[in-house]
């Protein structure tokens, strides 16, 4: 895993639940299709994420939210997810019908499925433990 303070800020970081069952099924499916290993990783738990939120004024933004840290800007809730399925080249048509509806509408829903997902999904006692070969691109 790397320290805050090795880390490349040249590439996106998502940073997400580390104890949601849905959340970690999600970062695992971006991690089978970044075959170009764009993206870094952190839980919302990390210190580097509480600090990154602390020092940026975002202290406000629940561990809940999925984020995307990207070319100095944070992204939360629907844009971040839209965001992330665009750098990884997911299903270009999928992504166009999404972007139709307002960002309003889409965080509607994403407000709705994250805060009923422990209950839905379940929720770890633990935050991920990434294998050696992923574990560099994860940030604590």
């Amino acid at each position: 895993m790397l320290l805050k303070t090795h880390l490349n800020i040249d590439h996106p970081i998502i940073v997400f639940d580390g104890i949601c069952n849905l959340c970690n099924n999600a970062v695992n499916f971006i991690i089978r299709r970044d075959l170009k290993n764009i993206f870094f990783y952190s839980t919302s738990q990390s210190e580097f994420s509480r600090n990154y939120l602390i020092n940026n004024n975002h202290e406000n933004i629940s561990e809940s939210t999925v984020m995307l840290i990207n070319e100095g800007k944070l992204l939360t809730h629907s844009d971040a997810i839209l965001q992330i399925l665009e750098i990884l080249e997911f299903n270009p048509i999928m992504l166009r019908l999404l972007k139709i509806f307002p960002s309003r509408l889409l965080d509607l829903f994403y407000k709705i499925i994250s805060s009923n997902r422990y209950r839905i999904f379940g929720r770890r006692k633990h935050c991920i433990v990434p294998d050696s070969i992923i574990s560099q691109r994860f940030i604590v």
